[in-house]
């Protein structure tokens, strides 16, 4: 089976960049500095999160995605410059729990990423063993994304559309082919 895989620092990378960008536009970032706590830099966190992840979903042409994420991002993001790092940590955390199983991609807590580098390790065999029986336990799993579709309604991401999630669909029923 074909799989691929993504790290969260990775993606935040790009996020990051993306949500500044859109926060300078819609002048939430004030006096260099943004509230944690504001519901518009939260909703902006989570629409481009779930955006990447989809699009990086929607792009591949593995099987199957799996979401590789550790307790905690990297400190050096340039949005932290701007924000609390611990309190946005917590919630990027808290929010790719919530995410887990409403997606057509594993999202997988881990210890760490040095794992992926020596495929000779215990700690590689581990967690090529969790993440083949978490293939196992979604393989044959059939998405109708109305639980993604409820998360983003409950935490006012208009921006991601029906027809958005459609897509995913379209792709998901193709690879299960």
């Amino acid at each position: 089976m074909n799989i691929r895989i993504l790290k969260l620092d990775e993606v935040f990378s790009v996020i990051q960049r993306d949500c500044l960008n859109d926060l300078y536009k819609f002048g939430i970032l004030k006096n260099s500095t943004i509230k944690e706590t504001n519901k518009d830099f939260k909703k902006l966190l989570l629409h481009h999160l779930i955006e990447k992840i989809c699009m990086e979903f929607n792009n591949s042409n593995m099987q199957l995605t799996v979401f590789l994420y550790t307790s905690t991002l990297h400190p050096g993001h340039e949005i932290f410059s701007y924000c609390d790092y611990t309190k946005v940590n917590l919630f990027i955390l808290k929010s790719l729990h919530k995410l887990n199983g409403k997606l057509p991609i594993i999202v997988m807590k881990i210890e760490n990423y040095n794992n992926l580098n020596n495929p000779e390790s215990g700690e590689y065999k581990t967690l090529l063993s969790l993440i083949n029986n978490e293939i196992y336990k979604v393989r044959n799993k059939s998405y109708n994304f109305s639980k993604i579709r409820q998360f983003c309604k409950n935490n006012g991401l208009s921006f991601l559309t029906n027809d958005y999630f459609t897509n995913l669909k379209t792709k998901q029923n193709l690879m299960t082919i």
